[in-house]
């Protein structure tokens, strides 16, 4: 099975990667309070406090899920907000628009990583996808998809 995985790997898309330095968080909020963390939110979004920066908010009939740096995260109500105890290493995917009409993006990130072990989660936006990984994980991640043939680079922070 490794080896179909890995024929079926080779044939999808290979996007550069940008690693990023940021340490991010995973958090949660339960929808039942997001009254009380809303105003925290709202600035964070509409008015950081610098220019670069990931942040992502998705919301579902359950939870508030947000992915926020460290110093992003200490501003929020601590009492309403659970986060994964794992820090975690942003990877955007190609160097422009990625569009809509392209299959296989995925796939082609998440077999390599699978077969080594790897956990990702992964974001979209309109225009742009992002994975992230563990951080104890992150050299492995660079390794395991330098042999898996993409482009990696280390983003200017």
């Amino acid at each position: 099975m490794r080896r179909e995985s890995a024929e079926v790997s080779a044939l999808l898309p290979r996007h550069p990667l940008s690693f990023h330095t940021e340490r991010l968080q995973l958090c949660s909020v339960r929808k039942e309070h997001a009254d009380i963390v809303g105003t925290a939110l709202l600035r964070l979004i509409f008015f950081p406090r610098s220019g670069r920066r990931f942040f992502s908010y998705s919301e579902t009939d359950y939870e508030l899920s947000i992915v926020l740096d460290e110093e992003d995260r200490a501003t929020l109500p601590q009492d309403f907000v659970r986060s994964s105890s794992d820090r975690w290493q942003l990877i955007k995917v190609g160097d422009g628009d990625l569009g809509f009409s392209e299959s296989g993006i995925v796939c082609s990130l998440a077999t390599p990583l699978a077969l080594a072990g790897i956990s990702m989660f992964y974001v979209s936006t309109f225009s742009h996808d992002f994975v992230m990984v563990q951080q104890e994980r992150f050299e492995n991640t660079i390794k395991t998809l330098e042999a898996a043939k993409f482009d990696c680079r280390v983003a200017k922070s």
